[in-house]
């Protein structure tokens, strides 16, 4: 699910010398663009809760770990000498003019220390590397304190380093070659600080803010506003892919269904890209740049090719591999609602099962060339013309992060009919049934709705109202994303004008937690989800990507129920739906592949908190890893000879979750209708 608070994580300003830096003052128009984003929150957001302590601390410590995340760059006593002011910038936000000195000056303190660490990391470039020694590297120093002294931090930077190095190393690169590539970056970044302006550390120092009241509540500066209103267009030339900042590097946040990297299949959710090359030029290191400068290095052309380096999610770091994508326009037309129709044999034959594909809750548009359904409308077509003969429906909603809350109603009483679909609370404690009011129900048979951790938001709606209902089954994940609040996008230019009555040159875009659904039952889809019927593995487990995993997510809560009757009965089907399931998954090679790789990402989270840097220790774990997860050593020499077996891999590339979520409704519908199940039997 698309996820904006992450474009504004921290800026990778590097500079060689502290006098490269230029002294930021706060233009005339911040102050009052800070002064709005506090008032708004204090007024309108959902928690109700007041810019005080508790939200001065968390305010800071999330804009010092935005600069610093890795914890490598300050000192403790830099930290030590910051915290303190918690207990005043929340009576200062709110003042007529508050000091934006203050972030400034820590964003100062950055550029100074991260000067100290550029200048010894491009001296230890050139030292000698001993891979036989029994050093390690901490993986996560997010919780970890910040380095004591100066050679401390050094001392994590030596072995950043060594990992770069040791990584080419098992990659058989020549070390000089990743010798170039690091100064190169190095250097290179000095740039960045010349192009780092006032309302670039604002956005932080308010995102900040803003995010210490939940996740989801975001300032943005116009510029970061238009790129993120571009890239969730869908007229953009390049790859279709959402990215965010994860400390140094670059990572696939969502694929933009119907996008040449989604349709390409190798690109996934979790990778970290680490350099760009375009068509037949060499790979520009990207590790540490902006991410505007990495979406602009990915856009281009349509028809024109783009080479990523990525690291697959979850893997070692030396299992990089390069991705050829060509860009194409990603329009709406092609994230549009889809059916196909699948034959699957039943108890007494075969069965006709439709699948409709819904990417996301897009809602109708128009211009002054074309126009355009919402997903409601396409999905009440595409359900009008099933044949007669269709003995269940499917909706896949595993990469629907959600969209238009109409859409997700009326998909809903197309499917359930009349009667309430979800609830909605303000902060007031207001709560409100909502229904599609001119629902009319245009199937009614065997239902599943395939749902996967980025199902989120408007699809939790459709999945949590057709398991209350007891109108379908839900399979999937153990559980959906979590995401159960609602945003606003508030201009403050209007809200300026709306105050004084005239402009004030206020200038961003806030976007607001104002609301949180909940289902008809009573229960809340925030931090929970829907729990599946029929639980199957996903790609995306074992990433952290849910909606509690998120800092400062708002908690469960739980309402009175909407009066509301159910439409079916499907309780009693479960057990046997789920034990039929769990028999052939355990002889399906690929959907036990999925199950490894969870254990896999699971234990390594669990339990493995550092990185060894001795060499044959690293080759020694990197084959044992791809034993387990029956990953082939990659080919020295890939180009025609590889073509058609390739070709013929990429036939041969099955759904498995998706065929699993067909026989789990062939099911359905048998035993709906009446039909024995053969026990032990195998489709």
């Amino acid at each position: 699910m698309p996820n904006p608070l992450r474009w504004t994580a921290a800026l990778p300003l590097l500079a060689l010398t502290s006098a490269n830096a230029t002294a930021l003052e706060a233009g005339a128009k911040e102050p009052v663009v800070a002064t709005y984003v506090a008032s708004i929150l204090e007024r309108h957001h959902y928690s109700r809760a007041e810019i005080d302590d508790v939200i001065g601390g968390r305010w800071l410590s999330s804009y010092i770990d935005r600069l610093d995340p890795s914890r490598r760059i300050f000192l403790q006593s830099d930290v030590d000498e910051f915290l303190p002011a918690s207990t005043r910038i929340d009576d200062d936000i709110t003042t007529r003019r508050p000091d934006l000195d203050f972030p400034l000056e820590i964003h100062a303190r950055f550029q100074e220390r991260l000067t100290e660490r550029l200048n010894f990391a491009l001296g230890a470039l050139d030292d000698s590397v001993d891979f036989t020694t029994d050093e390690t590297l901490q993986l996560d120093r997010s919780e970890q304190p910040w380095p004591s002294t100066a050679a401390a931090a050094n001392e994590l930077w030596r072995k950043s380093i060594k990992e770069e190095l040791l990584r080419a190393e098992l990659n058989e690169r020549a070390r000089g070659e990743t010798v170039d590539e690091l100064r190169e970056r190095y250097e290179g970044l000095q740039s960045s600080l010349l192009e780092t302006e006032s309302l670039d550390v604002l956005e932080m120092w308010l995102s900040a803010l803003s995010t210490s009241f939940d996740p989801h509540s975001l300032y943005l500066k116009p510029a970061s506003r238009d790129n993120f209103d571009i890239d969730m267009s869908n007229s953009v030339e390049g790859i279709g892919a959402v990215l965010r900042t994860e400390g140094d590097h670059t990572t696939v946040q969502d694929l933009v269904p119907g996008g040449p990297a989604e349709m390409g299949g190798e690109l996934q959710v979790g990778d970290r890209i680490v350099a760009v090359a375009q068509a037949d030029g060499e790979p520009e290191d990207i590790v540490g740049l902006r991410i505007d400068k990495v979406v602009r290095l990915i856009r281009g052309e349509k028809g024109t090719e783009v080479r990523l380096t990525v690291i697959p999610a979850g893997m070692d770091p030396s299992l990089q591999h390069e991705i050829s994508i060509i860009r194409e326009r990603v329009l709406l037309t092609e994230r549009l609602a889809s059916s196909e129709l699948h034959e699957v044999s039943g108890a007494a034959g075969t069965l006709e099962l439709a699948v409709i594909d819904v990417p996301s809750f897009y809602v109708p548009w128009h211009d002054e060339e074309t126009t355009g359904n919402g997903a409601a409308d396409d999905v009440r077509r595409l359900l009008s013309d099933l044949p007669p003969s269709t003995d269940g429906v499917l909706l896949d909603f595993r990469r629907n992060g959600g969209g238009g809350l109409m859409e997700a109603l009326k998909i809903t009483g197309a499917l359930v009919g009349p009667g309430p679909i979800v609830q909605v609370r303000d902060r007031a404690g207001r709560a409100q049934s909502l229904a599609d009011e001119a629902a009319r129900k245009l199937y009614d048979g065997p239902l599943v709705v395939l749902t996967s951790p980025l199902s989120a938001s408007a699809s939790e709606i459709v999945a949590g109202a057709i398991q209350d209902y007891g109108r379908g089954v839900i399979v999937g994940s153990e559980t959906t994303h979590g995401k159960g609040t609602v945003q606003t996008m508030v201009g403050l230019d209007q809200v300026a004008g709306g105050t004084r009555g005239r402009s004030s040159g206020v200038v961003g875009t806030l976007k607001l937690t104002t609301q949180t659904f909940f289902r008809v039952s009573g229960d809340s889809t925030q931090v929970r989800g829907v729990r599946s019927d029929v639980t199957l593995p996903s790609p995306f487990d074992g990433l952290d990507m849910s909606e509690g995993e998120l800092d400062y997510a708002l908690p469960f809560e739980r309402i009175a129920a909407a009066r509301f009757e159910p439409v079916g009965a499907v309780t009693d089907l479960l057990p046997t739906l789920q034990a039929r399931s769990t028999e052939r998954a355990a002889v399906d090679a690929d959907i036990q592949r999925l199950l490894q790789q969870r254990l896999e990402r699971e234990r390594a989270s669990d339990e493995r908190d550092s990185l060894s840097l001795n060499l044959e220790q690293r080759r020694v774990e990197r084959e044992a890893l791809r034993q387990r997860l029956g990953v082939e050593e990659p080919s020295e020499a890939h180009g025609e000879a590889n073509q058609e077996s390739d070709e013929e891999a990429e036939a041969e590339r099955r759904d498995a979750i998706l065929e699993e979520g067909l026989e789990i409704l062939a099911d359905y519908a048998d035993l709906a209708a009446g039909r024995a199940l053969t026990s032990g039997e195998t489709r």
